[in-house]
């Protein structure tokens, strides 16, 4: 398969608003001398660049989201959004080599399809929009590089608005699942089965794995403590998940949860293993999630039995202004 270089970041953004304000001023003083420098890189602007493009520019990144780099590169802002534009989260050099990006839990509806220079949108998938807030609601967005528009397709997309599967074509094709799952409690689930919210996604990565591997990323609500994939017959990860195997995880939180619960049967039924804690990956076993009452790990990197060794990285990234959820990011 062709050398594919991944990097994931999800995002939420913050909901703490004194939080965030105190953030916001500590950063200001930088940003204000930064901003100019970083919309300019951004397209390759010069000094000479009018006043009106200057401004066109720093209001499109504004509205942007952070990205990750190349061959695929994903990122995921993950949480509610406060306020009708988005911020930009953290530094332009985050995301300047992203070759995919992709808006979880979007207010994106199809009235409001964005412009991004150099981009292609390859689809945007959006739950009916709420007109009495005039946005979207828990939609899935990506955008492609325009280069590379050719090399990526849409594989499926759940009807339920919880995930999107992007196949990578090359001699050896691969997929990258972009996921949301809301809280229990959230609407999406009325009318349905709660007690496994994730058959939809199982089925669909069993499907995707026949054909090559399959790496999921994204905010899954869900809490697993220590859990890990567990042995399976065309697997030996039991070799490996066994105490001082690489696959063996560790996390700053061991709660289980009802989400968490139904995700371990899902990797148990998928083969999947978690990245995110174990001992190939040191120091990823740290929150992902910040809220007032405490933390928690939610954001995951799960990938198929034939998916494993290609990750060659990850890492946890510093907490970003404006976001609750922490930046992830692997390659391959």
């Amino acid at each position: 398969m062709e050398a594919l270089e991944t990097r994931m970041r999800t995002y939420a953004e913050v909901t703490r608003e004194t939080h965030v304000e105190a953030l916001r001023e500590q950063e200001r003083e930088k940003s204000e001398r930064t901003a100019k420098e970083v919309n300019l890189r951004v397209v390759g602007l010069t000094e000479s660049a009018d006043e009106d493009t200057q401004k066109a520019v720093t209001k499109f990144f504004k509205e942007s989201l952070r990205v990750v780099s190349p061959w695929v590169e994903q990122a995921m802002r993950v949480g509610r959004e406060s306020s009708g534009s988005r911020t930009i989260l953290g530094g332009y050099e985050l995301w300047q080599d992203a070759d995919i990006v992709a808006l979880a839990e979007t207010w994106e509806y199809k009235e409001r399809e964005r412009e991004m220079p150099g981009f292609t949108q390859l689809t945007l998938m959006w739950n009916p929009k709420r007109f009495e807030r005039g946005r979207g609601f828990e939609g899935i967005a990506v955008w492609v590089k325009t280069d590379l528009a050719v090399k990526c397709e849409v594989e499926f997309a759940d009807p339920h608005k919880q995930f999107l599967t992007v196949k990578l074509l090359s001699q050896s094709p691969a997929f990258v699942i972009f996921a949301y799952f809301a809280p229990l409690g959230s609407h999406v689930y009325h009318g349905r089965e709660e007690s496994d919210p994730f058959v939809s996604l199982s089925q669909e990565i069993i499907r995707c794995q026949e054909l090559g591997p399959v790496f999921i990323v994204g905010d899954f609500n869900g809490r697993i403590g220590l859990a890990q994939g567990e042995e399976h017959e065309n697997q030996r990860i039991w070799e490996q998940t066994r105490p001082g195997g690489q696959w063996e995880r560790t996390s700053q939180d061991r709660c289980l949860n009802r989400f968490g619960e139904a995700l371990i049967r899902l990797l148990n039924v998928c083969s999947l293993t978690v990245l995110n804690g174990t001992k190939k990956f040191p120091g990823t076993d740290r929150l992902t999630f910040q809220a007032t009452m405490g933390g928690s790990v939610v954001d995951f990197v799960l990938v198929t039995g034939d998916g494993r060794e290609q990750v060659d990285t990850l890492s946890l990234l510093p907490w970003q202004l404006d976001s609750d959820h922490c930046p992830v990011k692997f390659s391959l």
